[in-house]
């Protein structure tokens, strides 16, 4: 185990560094500044004796923590993308009378969503406000907005695809 003052000397030497290394990869201070503090979260649980190269071992973990992140991220944009890409495939045809069913399904969906959940989803479909403005407005984080965005449009696909699957079996 590492005392706190091995500790706070490898935090002051190589946080910064890390940092610069980390801010090639992405503009995000707030995030860079996460995954490193996260780093050293992490060293803090590891035998220091058992690592040959400190250095080393802090540039392995900073960067392979930044490629998890950009891969994750990426997936939940496009798995977010597809799931707000089928909602308006279920209201683009409002003239008609199936049109009308399936908003009316969209807004039954809308309103089965957990509280906050709900209010997210609205802010940010109704209002057009930003995953950042809702994070800030809520005193929350933006991967919290994501995370419920991505609940509410999961929960809303679902509830659509039950409600139609319903309507087929109730005509036969």
């Amino acid at each position: 185990m590492m005392d706190k003052a091995q500790f706070r000397m490898l935090y002051e030497r190589f946080f910064p560094e890390l940092c610069l290394f980390l801010g090639n990869f992405t503009s995000d201070r707030d995030l860079v500044k996460d995954i490193v503090q996260n780093i050293f979260c992490k060293l803090l649980d590891e035998d220091i004796g058992q690592i040959r190269n400190i250095r080393g071992w802090l540039y392995y973990c900073a960067r392979n923590a930044m490629f998890n992140h950009l891969r994750d991220n990426s997936n939940k944009q496009r798995l977010l993308l597809d799931a707000a890409l089928q909602i308006p495939s279920m209201t683009e045809d409002l003239e008609s009378d199936a049109g009308e069913e399936r908003l009316s399904s969209v807004n039954r969906a809308i309103e089965t969503l957990p509280a906050e959940c709900r209010k997210i989803f609205l802010m940010a479909k109704r209002e057009g406000k930003s995953y950042k403005e809702i994070a800030l407005e809520k005193s929350i984080s933006v991967k919290t907005v994501e995370a419920q965005m991505g609940i509410a449009l999961r929960r809303i696909r679902e509830f659509c695809k039950e409600e139609k699957n319903q309507g087929k079996s109730s005509v036969r």
